[in-house]
């Protein structure tokens, strides 16, 4: 593989490894967050859990 081939399949790799983790750490955080909805701690423990993980989509700026 070329060097230019090389350059072009690592940003792939990296979007592939942060798609990648972010599935697996939802599915580590659904039983907790959902246990979190059902007890009514949304308010903070949620919002905590969801900004320290970065669960939300990005804002388009």
């Amino acid at each position: 593989m070329s060097a230019a081939a090389t350059l072009q399949v690592q940003p792939a790799i990296a979007t592939l490894a942060e798609d990648m983790t972010r599935a697996v750490v939802k599915q580590i955080l659904a039983d907790p967050i959902h246990v979190l909805r059902e007890r009514g701690d949304r308010n903070f423990t949620l919002e905590a859990a969801r900004a320290i993980f970065r669960l939300d989509p990005p804002l388009d700026e």
